[in-house]
């Protein structure tokens, strides 16, 4: 039934050791004093040719014991053409007694992921190819013992190079670089420190990490192609006592932006370094005189404005006495030129009549950096709104005044920026949360969610939704106040038109809320379990209506209620 690929891991390792073969080998040796602190330029390897298409992964639970489905389940991982249910192939093989957070290489043939097995007790990151001429699964790293830790991995941009932050003894951490051959490079060998985030820099050329190695957080940059690792970045500014909580790349890769505290002052600001001067940090936040601190940052898809949120206190006066009453936070939402080099303030309005501070929820940018969508405390009582911002700082509230007790749970731009879809929740019954979305061309909005089989009396509680990649749909996530179960429905923007997704649901079952599109929005792959029944997983193709049941492809197996968990699409290869 399965095309299995039959490599016994350990078997492999011993092979390709035996024979000299490119396996995991970790580079430790320390570099000369005086030399950089990572090995010498790494040149990226030639893209293999084997390019799968329409791939779908996905991670099995998979049982022969009747008597228990958790009882002793294996962890497999598994692909498959969703054109084609005949390709379904199984990436691992052995007794995996955990598998997780499986992700897709840029170029959709290869996936690491974290396991543990017999051999390796503790987590690892192994990474599989989908090629059946490649040797396959590759390991990344010693079996980290009861102490230790991986976290952080991220894929370069163009798939060649994994990189990921690791103990292995529970002290020291490291950052480790690794081609698609399994050899790995410790860029940061000399150091005893720990890692906060890294980022790949867009172009792929420099991998940015926050250390400690100076006694404060701070940030530093990995070049590829030198080999040398800088850093701290802006010492010669703020005399390297900054500890960096956030940062990111500018999208033309040029810049990183961070927030960071200093020593003596204790408030967290803002700043932008040019990595041709890294030595010199500049402040893009204006200096305030209260005491306040920025504390979230945003660029636009383009690079050419920086939202950021500055957080203070300010005194509020209840009896009307003239005298401040205590002191409350406030919020202040702006947006930063990167061309003027100014900042515009954009929520004007942010203390309400009874005193009560406006708080920033959250602020997310339209995929093409016209618009700017946040939510703040609305001026009627326990209720929040949301409002929508172009790049000249005039904010537009899209929602009518919600009534007390309602609030915006979170948002999200349709893939072409032309609507934005976000859920209204009623903080009093919290079985009524709507999904509606507004229109940018027509300046409107409207509830697109829908009741259980028409029924108007029925009341429904949307948790998420997903926009399918041509904005023309939404699938969303809801439950019943009458049943309590979770259900999948798809709303057609054009026609307004809802309809569900799945079979009819006994009471024990619901809709499990991974639900993803394909990358060519033509397939939907949902689950629905059920807690001693195991689960199901489905691909519905909305143009014709058909679904597929991938638990059938197990049929002629001797495997007991599969639990299927995951769903992950390749993110390339859906041409026709």
């Amino acid at each position: 039934m399965f095309n299995y690929k039959k490599q016994f891991f350990v078997l492999f390792l011993i092979i390709t050791a035996a024979c000299g073969g490119k396996t995991s080998t970790l580079v430790e040796s320390n570099p000369p004093a005086g030399d950089p602190l990572s090995p010498d330029g790494i040149v990226s390897p030639q893209e293999e040719s084997f390019s799968p298409s329409h791939a779908l992964s996905f991670v099995v639970e998979e049982s022969n014991n009747p008597y228990g489905l958790f009882t002793n389940p294996t962890h497999q991982l598994y692909w498959m053409d969703i054109r084609d249910p005949s390709t379904l192939t199984r990436l691992t093989d052995g007794i995996i007694s955990f598998l997780e957070g499986p992700q897709w290489n840029p170029q959709g043939d290869g996936l690491v992921y974290l396991f543990k097995d017999s051999v390796h007790p503790y987590e690892t990151y192994l990474m599989a190819f989908l090629d059946p001429s490649l040797n396959s699964p590759l390991l990344m790293g010693s079996s980290l013992n009861d102490v230790g830790y991986f976290e952080s991995s991220k894929w370069s941009p163009d798939g060649q190079w994994l990189a990921y932050s690791a103990s292995l003894d529970g002290n020291s951490e490291h950052i480790y670089l690794v081609d698609r051959e399994g050899d790995i490079t410790i860029i940061n060998p000399d150091l005893v420190e720990d890692i906060g985030d890294i980022f790949w820099s867009p172009l792929g050329d420099q991998i940015a990490f926050i250390s400690d190695r100076s006694g404060f957080d701070q940030v530093y940059v990995y070049d590829l192609t030198s080999g040398l690792v800088s850093g701290p970045l802006g010492a010669s500014l703020i005399d390297g006592n900054e500890h960096v909580t956030n940062f990111r790349w500018a999208p033309d890769g040029e810049s990183i932006v961070y927030i960071a505290d200093l020593d003596l002052v204790t408030k967290n600001e803002l700043y932008q370094i040019n990595l041709d001067s890294p030595e010199v940090a500049t402040k893009l936040n204006s200096p305030f005189a209260d005491d306040y601190d920025i504390k979230a940052f945003n660029w636009s898809p383009q690079g050419n404005y920086l939202a950021y949120v500055r957080s203070s206190q300010i005194p509020y006066d209840l009896d009307g006495d003239g005298f401040a009453d205590g002191l409350n936070p406030v919020d202040r939402l702006y947006l930063y030129s990167v061309v003027d080099h100014t900042s515009t303030l954009v929520n004007t309005i942010f203390q309400n009549l009874d005193g009560s501070a406006r708080r920033i929820g959250f602020f997310y940018w339209s995929p093409t950096g016209d618009y700017l969508a946040y939510t703040i405390d609305a001026e009627e009582e326990d209720s929040i709104d949301i409002y929508l911002v172009d790049t000249l700082a005039n904010s537009i509230k899209i929602t009518d005044p919600s009534p007390p007790g309602y609030f915006i749970q979170y948002a999200r731009w349709s893939p072409d920026g032309s609507f934005l879809g976000y859920i209204r929740h009623n903080f009093t019954n919290p079985h009524i949360r709507e999904l509606l979305v507004y229109d940018l061309v027509n300046h409107n909005d409207k509830t697109v969610s829908v009741d259980v089989e028409g029924v108007v009396s029925t009341l429904r509680g949307v948790l998420s939704f997903a926009w399918n990649p041509d904005s023309s749909k939404i699938a969303y996530y809801s439950d019943s106040l009458e049943r309590g179960v979770f259900e999948l429905f798809l709303i057609d923007l054009s026609s307004g038109i809802g309809k569900k997704l799945n079979r009819d649901l006994s009471d024990l079952e619901d809709v499990a809320a991974n639900f993803r599109w394909s990358p060519d929005g033509k397939a939907l792959a949902y689950g629905i379990e059920h807690p001693v029944e195991g689960s199901w997983a489905y691909l519905y193709w909305p143009e014709t209506e058909v679904t597929l049941s991938i638990n059938s492809l197990w049929e002629e197996a001797s495997l007991v209620r599969p639990v299927m968990r995951e769903f992950r699409f390749s993110p390339v290869g859906w041409e026709e």
